[in-house]
């Protein structure tokens, strides 16, 4: 993947996409070497795919090498006439970091619902933690304007709660499993559809708007206690206590 985002120049989003999955599947490689158990090396590797989404802007524009410009420091700066960059290059630069924020989303999308899925027989705790991440993706979309970039993080959150709940619902008896299906994940899975159509043909409300702003903040406060909880870091405190 490195190779070919250094010496390709199309389908740039699919090699950094890639590195993202191998940057990731490294990390959960240096955590198993370590005390830390599987589940714990998935929170930590849910938890820096996680960081890399609101950072995946700065960075395309970064790696891009997009010229950007500088700030005035004096009043003669202010009144100087600076030349300003090639349009060639700055649309090239532009096509540069569309491509790498694509390949950014998609990586982190992927990467958190694959180590969501090896949470799942881990506690409720860690399915919980996989759940949130799932819901976390699919809200997160709803900022991304362009459908290739709101793509992977629907599809994959979609994918993920899919899975957390076909999971928990296999955890059940068998004689649960009809009445769960029928009380709670249809009744969810209508209700979602029609707010898809619904909010497809319609601009959302402000007050909706808020409602999801104060749904993201909380699922996002909630990753980190509940990766602790599955690394047992609380645990580990509690013993220093006695």
């Amino acid at each position: 993947s490195v190779m070919g985002f250094l010496a390709v120049a199309d389908r740039l989003w699919l090699f950094t996409a890639g590195v993202v999955l191998a940057v990731h599947g490294v990390l959960g490689a240096l955590l198993a070497f370590s005390p830390i158990d599987a589940s714990g090396a998935s929170a930590m590797v849910i938890c820096t795919a996680l960081l890399l989404l609101p950072m995946a802007a700065v960075l395309s524009v970064r790696l891009a090498g997009m010229p950007l410009p500088d700030l005035p420091q004096t009043a003669q700066e202010l009144m100087a006439d600076r030349p300003l960059p090639p349009r060639d290059q700055v649309t090239a630069a532009v096509i540069r970091a569309d491509e790498i924020f694509a390949g950014l989303l998609l990586g982190a999308a992927l990467t958190s619902v694959a180590a969501g899925a090896l949470l799942l027989r881990e506690g409720v705790a860690a399915q919980l933690l996989a759940g949130i991440v799932a819901v976390l993706l699919v809200v997160r979309s709803r900022s991304l304007v362009r459908p290739r970039h709101r793509a992977p993080l629907l599809v994959f959150g979609g994918l993920g709660a899919v899975v957390v709940t076909a999971a928990l619902a296999l955890d059940q008896p068998a004689d649960v499993r009809p009445f769960l299906v029928c009380a709670g994940i249809l009744p969810v899975a209508l209700g979602i559809a029609a707010g898809g159509v619904r909010y497809a043909r319609r601009r959302a409300t402000p007050q909706v708007g808020r409602l999801v702003d104060v749904l993201e903040f909380l699922l996002t406060v909630a990753v980190v206690p509940l990766a602790f909880v599955v690394l047992g870091l609380f645990s580990y405190v509690r013993g220093l206590a006695g």
